[in-house]
């Protein structure tokens, strides 16, 4: 038996987040909590209806990360579709960025970001685990 695969699909991004504005947020914020700006908000709003405008009247089923950014910019692309069209939104934890470890750790134990990025460079961008973190083929399993 084979499974019908859907007849579209639109992969978004979620729109401009905390972090995007202010990459040292990652220090002090969980990446998981980082919130979409207002201009992230709008950028949602307006990829909401670019998608409506490609779906038409279809039903749609989105599937989302548990991160706070894609639940606000899904809310926000959701406006844009009549009451009924979406008819489920999935949340999927494997769908989220590459996780660059805790960043938030304070202390001697804190590592700096650029010397993780040299070591990455050494051993390969796919294959070098950051700690407490993944690597590219960590990712590429889920």
């Amino acid at each position: 038996r084979h499974e019908r695969l859907p007849p579209l699909v639109v992969l978004v991004r979620h729109g401009e987040s905390q972090g995007n504005a202010d990459h040292t947020l990652y220090r002090t914020k969980p990446d998981n909590l980082i919130e979409v700006t207002e201009l992230g908000t709008e950028q949602a709003e307006a990829a909401g209806r670019r998608i409506r405008g490609i779906v038409g009247s279809r039903r749609a089923h989105l599937f989302v990360s548990p991160f706070q950014r894609t639940l606000q910019t899904a809310r926000s692309i959701e406006r844009a579709f009549d009451a009924g069209q979406i008819v489920r939104t999935s949340i999927d934890p494997r769908i989220r960025e590459q996780e660059f470890g805790n960043l938030q750790e304070p202390g001697p134990h804190r590592r700096d970001h650029a010397l993780l990025r040299q070591e990455q460079q050494i051993v390969g961008r796919f294959w070098y685990r950051f700690p407490t973190g993944e690597s590219g083929a960590d990712v590429y399993d889920r």
